[in-house]
């Protein structure tokens, strides 16, 4: 069992006068950058940005994290974020690709 980490989104407004598409909403990935224990939020992280950060998850994406990882991050305030999943063909599944037991 992991966990999976899904960066905040930001809905937006399309900002328009017309009747159809000023109700337009669109949601925008925020990533998120940890550098010495501490994360921030980013809209479009430079390449140096992501460089200096220890981790970094681009918004939009779904990542599985490491136990300890979904820890920082639930303890960090972005538990709503922060998923358990058991993956196929782990635990009761057994293990191989299909869920088959190695011997």
């Amino acid at each position: 069992m992991a966990y999976t980490f899904t960066p905040p989104s930001v809905v937006r407004h399309s900002g328009e006068k017309h009747p159809l598409w000023g109700r337009m909403r669109l949601n925008y990935g925020v990533s998120l950058l940890k550098k010495d224990g501490l994360y921030r939020q980013v809209e479009g992280p430079t390449a140096e940005e992501t460089a200096e950060a220890d981790i970094y998850y681009i918004g939009g994406h779904v990542y599985a994290i490491a136990y300890s990882e979904g820890v920082d991050l639930i303890d960090a305030g972005y538990g709503e974020f922060v998923a358990w999943q058991q993956f196929y063909g782990t635990e009761i599944y057994g293990l191989g690709p299909y869920g088959g037991y190695d011997d």
